[in-house]
C-alpha cells in the first residue's frame, strides 16, 4: 500500500515546517513571515492523526494494494495559519509579507475520502488544537530548538 500524507506537524517537528516556524516566531516575539501574498495553502496533519492513519492501514487487509491520502481534511492558507497562531498564542505578532522569496501559489488540499471509506480514518485534531498542543510543548521545551543545534533562525 502507499500512504500519501499531508504536511505533518506537532512537537519535535522540523523547524522548517511552517506551523513550527510561525509558532517559534510568535514565541520569540518576532513577526510571522509569509512568502508572497499568503494565499497559498496546505492541509496540515497533526502527528497523532498521522500515526492513527498508519496503524489503521497496517491492520486492515482491505488497504493492501491501495493508494490513500492521510490528512486533517482542513485546508488552510498561510494567512489563515498565521491568524490561527495568533489565536493559539494570544500574541499578535505582525505578519510580514516577504516578496523576495517566491511563493508556490499552490493549494495542496488533500482528499482523504478513500482513507475514510476503507480504513475508517477520521482525523481528530483540528488545526487550532494541534497548534495549541505544539505551542504548549514548545514553551516547556525551549532548548529543543536551540542555537547549539543550529536551529534558531
Amino acid at each position: 500500500m502507499i500512504l500519501r500524507v499531508a504536511d505533518i506537524y506537532g512537537p519535535r517537528n522540523t523547524p522548517l515546517s511552517t506551523p513550527i516556524l510561525f509558532l517559534r516566531q510568535a514565541l520569540m516575539h518576532r513577526p510571522l513571515t509569509v512568502f508572497g501574498q499568503g494565499t497559498q495553502g496546505r492541509t496540515y496533519t497533526y502527528v497523532s492523526d498521522f500515526v492513527e492513519g498508519v496503524l489503521l492501514a497496517l491492520n486492515n487487509k482491505n488497504a493492501l494494494g491501495c493508494i490513500m491520502n492521510l490528512g486533517s481534511g482542513q485546508f488552510v492558507t498561510m494567512l489563515e495559519l498565521a491568524e490561527a497562531v495568533h489565536q493559539v498564542t494570544g500574541r499578535k505578532s505582525k505578519v510580514v509579507h516577504d516578496p523576495s522569496v517566491p511563493s508556490d501559489r499552490r493549494h495542496l488540499e488533500i482528499d482523504i475520502q478513500k482513507a475514510r471509506r476503507i480504513l475508517g480514518f477520521i482525523p481528530r485534531v483540528k488545526l487550532e488544537e494541534g497548534l495549541k498542543m505544539t505551542y504548549d510543548w514548545m514553551k516547556d521545551n525551549l532548548s529543543y530548538y536551540s542555537m547549539e543545534k543550529g536551529l534558531i533562525q
